[in-house]
Parts: structure tokens; sequence; C-alpha cells
């Protein structure tokens, strides 16, 4: 660990790691793209706004910019990086760490650091298996990692590192609500290379405005990370600063944009105000909006918002603590469809307590809430969650580090009393009522707003048939 002051002479490496798959490891999740599309990972991003001041900053997404590990050794071996800071995650942690064991086998000098859902939930088992990792970052939107490099222990809040004599600390203090950061460094992500699922223009980034989710769904990562949200000014100061680079589009990609209806009609209006030329995307719950402030974020640039709807069956919403009625789904998304915000639902398949004949009319019901698009997921008990812990308390499955990614088809053992294989035919059902409607294809291939979401939307098209 460095001591003293800053040193921006050395050299910190923001690593995406290379994977045989197309792996989306940001933001405490582990998904696999599946339709074509790929954003700037936002731990890394924001990291680059911490640690500009003090060090020499490089990126290398092996993912988009599609290099191997024998590609991330020759570029270690060509210059003395001080420290690496790596995104893992559940589905793809055996190929990253063995690549991170070559890292520190070849330079044992180098710090080698990780975030992800993998890091942050199981860093007990990871440090106590895996000799070459020094840092777990617990929480990205920290200038932890800077700190740690800088040697101000004194200062770190959520962090775990490794010490000279081989013993573990973890730091784990309560956070302040308000967090902000230097505007990230944009441009050293190959933006060319990255295609965002809602954008309307390009070049397009990704940004947010919070971090966590302050409600208890029990499946869902978000539910276990403490809800807090950016100073008002700091982001504004970014969105700013991502139009004057160039941006025309911003994905927001934290958990929840409406958590405080206060704050997001102020950042719309500020967006307004200050005529700041951006278009964006957002997630949202369905039971948080309402028509003036959709109309606000809509006048702001706001073109789609992706709910989690997750089921259409009061008592499975109910029994998973979504705590929403079936009701408050179809009225947004058609306020939604008033003020002109087209809508994304996400919806699971094998949820504890769904029946088969409700996962069989799930894209029936998609198309008629008016959903613009949707996806149909498997469920996956990832890491952290309460769900998972409930059903390894019931001896469903065991608690063990697995691999798995949360787009999975099907988890290693349904939960709902539906088999692997029916479940599989319940999807490919679901996915043909809705993506070959009529509708579907008139909302998203008739309806488009840029030439470049005609060409977005036909790579999307015909990735979706090869998987139904």
């Amino acid at each position: 660990m460095m001591k003293g002051t800053s040193d921006s002479s050395k050299s910190v490496l923001l690593l995406n790691p290379p994977g045989r798959k197309m792996y989306l490891r940001d933001n405490y999740s582990s998904p696999e793209s599946k339709a074509s599309y790929y954003w700037q990972p936002i731990d890394l991003l924001v990291q680059s706004g911490f640690l500009k001041n003090d060090f020499n900053v490089e990126v290398l997404d092996a993912i988009v910019e599609k290099k191997t590990n024998n590609d991330v050794l020759q570029l270690l071996a060509a210059k003395p990086y001080y420290s690496v800071l790596s995104l893992t995650g559940s589905a793809s942690w055996p190929e990253d760490f063995e690549l991170f064991e070559q890292i520190k086998q070849q330079h044992p000098q180098i710090i080698l650091a990780l975030t992800g859902n993998l890091p942050l939930f199981r860093y007990n088992e990871i440090f106590a298996t895996h000799s070459f990792l020094d840092v777990v970052l617990l929480d990205y939107t920290t200038n932890d990692y800077q700190n740690y490099l800088l040697g101000k222990t004194e200062l770190l809040q959520k962090i775990v590192y490794r010490t000279p004599d081989n013993k573990i600390t973890v730091v784990d203090k309560k956070l302040p609500r308000e967090f902000s950061f230097s505007v990230p460094q944009h441009k050293k992500f190959n933006h060319r290379l990255y295609r965002l699922p809602f954008a309307v223009r390009q070049p397009a980034t990704v940004a947010i405005g919070s971090a966590g989710c302050p409600h208890k769904c029990d499946f869902c990562v978000a539910s276990e990370i403490n809800y807090r949200f950016r100073n008002t000014d700091n982001l504004i100061e970014e969105l700013k600063a991502i139009t004057a680079m160039g941006f025309k589009e911003v994905g927001f990609t934290e958990f929840m944009f409406e958590v405080n209806r206060h704050r997001a009609l102020e950042i719309c209006n500020r967006i307004i105000a200050e005529k700041i030329d951006i278009t964006w995307s957002c997630n949202c719950r369905v039971d948080t909006l309402d028509e003036e402030l959709l109309t606000r974020m809509k006048q702001a640039g706001c073109h789609t918002i992706q709910f989690g709807i997750e089921s259409g069956d009061q008592a499975v919403l109910d029994m998973h603590s979504k705590r929403y009625k079936v009701t408050t789904a179809r009225e947004t998304i058609a306020l939604c469809n008033k003020v002109g915000i087209r809508t994304f639902g996400n919806f699971i398949l094998g949820l504890p307590g769904d029946t088969e004949n409700n996962m069989r009319n799930v894209g029936k019901y998609a198309r008629s809430l008016g959903c613009t698009n949707a996806v149909f997921s498997t469920l996956v008990p990832d890491f952290g969650t309460s769900l998972r812990d409930k059903v390894v308390q019931e001896g469903k499955m065991e608690d063990k580090l697995t691999t798995f990614s949360s787009t999975d088809k099907v988890f290693e053992k349904p939960l709902n009393g539906v088999t692997p294989d029916k479940l599989l035919a319940i999807r490919r059902k679901v996915m043909i009522d809705f993506y070959l409607h009529p509708k579907f294809i008139y909302d998203n291939f008739i309806k488009v707003k840029s030439f470049y979401e005609l060409k977005a939307k036909v790579a999307f098209g015909l990735k979706m048939l090869t998987r139904i």
C-alpha cells in the first residue's frame, strides 16, 4: 500500500476481464448480454472519477474490445502498474480468477482489487481460498480504493483488505446518505463499442444518481444494499460534462430513479432549466410515479422506463415483498403511454408460489398491460438475497460458491415445483406470445425514433429469434 501523498505517475488499471460470453459484471449483478447490448461498467466509471486526481488511470474493457487473458498479461508486462481494480461476478468468476492468479504470479507487486456481486457477498470465502486477492470494495460509490492506495487507512469506510502479515481486515461502517464524486473519465471508455439497450441516440454513456434500494423484494440484490443518493449539483455537473464531451444519450443504471419524488422532480427541473440536451432511460417502480412526475421526466428527455413487474399474480407479489398492487402496474404503464414514455417490463418465471397456469399467461399479461418491450427471465436465487437465504435454510439448495448468470434459462433446481424442461417450454411460449405479436412489432420497429434505434432494434430482434 502506498504511503504518503498522491503520485499521478503511478498507473492504475480499471479492468473488465475477458470472457467466453458477454458478461455484464457491474452494479452487483452478473447477467449475460442476450441481445447484442453492452454498456460501460458503472463501477469502473465511478472509480475513474475518484482516482483521476491522484493516479494515471487507464481502462481496459476486454469484453467489448475482444481481448484475451494473454492480451491483458502483455499489457501489464509493458509498464509497471501500481494496482488493478477488476470486475468479477457469479457468472464468470472461475474464468476471472484464473486470470487474477496469473497476474499475481507474474506481477506480485501489483495490488489486486475486486468489485462485483461475488466479492461483495462472499468475500470471506474468496479471501480464504485465493491468496492473490488484496482488496475488495464493499461499495463502489466511496473513495475507499483511492484512500487505500494513498495509505489513508483511517479514512476507510466500506472495504476489505489483506495486510502484509496476511490478516484480513474488514471495514464496514455506516455511510452518509449523500455521496458525490468527480466527473468520471467517460472518454477513456471506447463509446463506439457500447450499445445501450434503450438508446435512441449516439454516442451514449451511463451514469448514476443513487445507490442501493430501500425496498425489500426478496429475490433482488438491490434490497441488500443501503439506499443512498447522489448530490444533485454533482449529478447535474456530470450531465453537463457528458454533453460537453459530445454524448447525446445517458442510461441511468441505478436500481431506482425516483425513490424520492421531490428529488426526482428537482433533477428533471434542473435538466430543463439548464437546457441540458440529453435523452435518457432509467429504472423505476410502478407504485412511485404519477402523471406530473412522468410529464416532467418526459420533458427532461426520458423516453424509456424499465419496471420490475415480475408477476401478474397478487399472491406471488405479496409472497416476495413487492409491496404494490397488480392494478397499480396497469395504471402506471397507462400513464407512461399517455405522456409518451415507453415501458420495458421485467418478469420472472419460477418464483416460489407461482403456478404453471400463471406463468403460461405472462406474455399475454405483459402485452395487455401495454408494455412496449419486456424480458422474461427464470428465477435465479442470487448471492446476498433473502430468498437465497430462505431456500438454503429450507434445504432446497446448498449455499456454496457456484457459477451462474442472473439470466440463466434454468437454475440448478426449480423452486416452485415445475420441472426444468417444462419451465423452458413455458418460457418459450411466453416469448412467442409477446415477441411475435403484431403489437410488439409495431411498437418496436414501426414507431422507432431514429435510424440508429432501428438498426439496434433489428439486431435485437434477430438475436431474440434465435432464442425462442
